[in-house]
């Protein structure tokens, strides 16, 4: 786990992988950034996607998010939900075309 340091306050990567509704896997790496924006009272949380090619054909994708300063929110959940809409499936829809790539 790589840490860094950013406006005085230490940053983890947090690295695990996720399941998309079509049943690929992907490599996801998570920051809860420090850097914040005082006035808004919000911070840009960022998301990195790798090794999946139905979220792009260069198997890297970086995301980031704005939140509340003081949000909490399953990180794990939200990187599936934002991995599913990236890729273009729904929740609960196989893309039968798409997955004959994996075959």
């Amino acid at each position: 786990m790589a840490i860094y340091r950013f406006m005085g306050k230490e940053t983890q990567y947090i690295t695990f992988e996720i399941t998309l509704s079509n049943g690929s896997k992907c490599q996801v790496r998570y920051r809860k950034c420090y850097i914040s924006i005082p006035v808004l009272h919000k911070r840009v949380d960022h998301f990195e996607f790798r090794g999946n090619v139905y979220i792009s054909h260069t198997l890297y994708f970086s995301h980031s998010i704005l939140l509340d300063y003081d949000a909490a929110f399953d990180y794990r959940n939200e990187a599936v939900r934002i991995a599913n809409e990236l890729a273009g499936f729904t929740r609960n829809e196989r893309d039968v075309q798409l997955s004959l790539l994996d075959s």
